[in-house]
């Protein structure tokens, strides 16, 4: 459509059901197509392929919940902020039995969201996170902090005290650790997520 100068919507917004009725009003099936609105038929494709390909993780959504709701593990995991089934199933696969690790440090280095330590002579100091283990257990747990961040109070309470400790995919990760330890305790003790007292805000600063 917009080769032939029709106004049609751009980027993400063209994905959206607003936007993709927008697109079917202009697409028509190839085989119905007039030999001077084969466009048409070009447009009509990729919408169908997409919404072909819509249903079917659809399906495979709903299959998945329908596990998840009936899994020991991921039904206390998604009390978690921040965690949904999808992100509780990798965390649940990526830990396995949480009573193998033996404290939050031991569970933190399997997923490799510890720092590095330097030491050399009279120096000692940290790095940057290790990255060891499963990136996909991390991306997960980062993916699950800012969701935190955007919907529940103890997440923002531990950004606060981080606030002044780097920038900003810095403060993620060391909230993904803490939400990473307090799976971890979830699944051990087999008990859905229990809010602690709220940590308390960060020393003002000139």
């Amino acid at each position: 459509p917009a080769v032939r100068g029709l106004p049609v919507p751009r980027g993400a917004k063209a994905w959206t059901e607003l936007g993709l009725a927008g697109l079917a009003e202009r697409a028509e099936p190839l085989a119905e197509c007039r030999a001077d609105e084969l466009w048409r038929g070009g447009l009509h494709l990729p919408i169908a392929r997409y919404r072909a390909t819509a249903d079917q993780i659809a399906a495979i959504e709903r299959t998945l919940d329908q596990l998840a709701a009936k899994d020991e593990a991921t039904v206390p995991l998604e009390t978690v902020p921040g965690v949904g089934p999808r992100t509780a199933e990798v965390i649940a696969t990526h830990l396995g039995d949480a009573k193998r690790f033996d404290s939050a440090d031991e569970v933190s280095a399997y997923a490799g969201l510890v720092p590095r330590q330097y030491r050399r002579g009279e120096t000692d100091r940290r790095g940057r996170i290790t990255e060891r283990g499963s990136k996909v257990l991390r991306s997960a747990l980062v993916e699950c902090a800012w969701c935190g961040l955007r919907s529940d109070a103890w997440a923002r309470g531990v950004r606060g005290r981080l606030r002044a400790n780097g920038p900003s995919k810095k403060k993620a990760v060391a909230l993904a650790r803490k939400l990473l330890v307090r799976c971890w305790a979830t699944l051990k003790r087999n008990e859905p997520w229990m809010h602690q007292a709220k940590p308390a805000p960060a020393a003002a600063t000139a």
